[in-house]
């Protein structure tokens, strides 16, 4: 466990972003190795549809969840569930504190980019009994929340703000690489048999299976085609966010 460092709340504009998300992230809940690693911040702007008063909201998160379609057969697109999570919410029935009206539009940015992002791929249904086997499509080399993500100016600006760990994840790249996955096998999600594949510097795919590991034993290719029914399905991804050099020199020219 340890503390990022405090910043005084009154010497905050709460009224603006930025600085609600310098507190947000500063002055919330303790911080741990898993939060410094894992957890990505949004920023949830709800204006009223009256008078187009603000308010924000922040949802620290160490996961994505990714839905499953319940048919059988229709694929489920990683990009979709994300472009449908951060679709505006157009009539939230909130009460502005200024008129009094009582309908907002949500929208929701992502602010902090873990420099690891798990993703958890939801296969049960409502009942939590059985187990989705739908397909999920999912991007290996370039899964990008950029559309999705705050201003590079914002974030940067609360870089600045923070110091030491405290700013990283925010003014960096909004690009991430697939670097492991766990598959489960079997009908149901209270048995069957896990797996994972770890991705290697080099590129190449160690499949770890109990005590049997293999290395460079699969493609890209090869894994996308082993996937589906209800023998390899994906239930957990791991991705590495993508620093770039030249990324790194526009932030902080150099």
């Amino acid at each position: 466990m340890f503390d990022l460092p405090r910043i005084p709340t009154r010497t905050l504009n709460m009224t603006k972003p930025t600085d609600f998300l310098v507190d947000a992230w500063a002055n919330g809940s303790k911080h741990n190795l898993i939060s410094r690693y894992w957890y990505f911040l949004e920023l949830h702007t709800l204006t009223c549809n009256q008078c187009k008063a603000q308010n924000f909201v922040s949802a620290l998160e160490e996961r994505f969840i990714c839905q499953v379609n319940d048919d059988g057969v229709t694929p489920t697109l990683l990009k979709s569930e994300l472009q449908n999570h951060f679709v505006p919410e157009q009539h939230v029935p909130t009460t502005c504190d200024k008129c009094g009206a009582k309908d907002k539009t949500m929208t929701k940015k992502m602010v902090r980019l873990p420099p690891l992002l798990r993703v958890y791929i939801q296969r049960s249904d409502m009942t939590g009994l059985k187990k989705l086997a739908n397909p999920v499509v999912f991007p290996f080399d370039d899964l990008d929340f950029g559309p999705y993500t705050l201003g590079m100016s914002e974030r940067a600006e609360i870089a600045g703000r923070l110091s030491g760990h405290a700013s990283e994840g925010f003014a960096v790249t909004p690009r991430y690489k697939l670097c492991a996955l766990v598959l489960h096998a079997g009908p149901s999600l209270h048995s069957g048999h896990y797996i994972s594949f770890v991705r290697g510097d080099d590129n190449k795919w160690t499949r770890c299976d109990d005590t049997n590991i293999r290395t460079n034993c699969a493609t890209d290719s090869s894994l996308q085609k082993a996937f589906g029914g209800e023998r390899f399905t994906p239930v957990q991804l791991f991705y590495a966010r993508v620093d770039r050099e030249e990324e790194h020199r526009q932030i902080y020219g150099r």
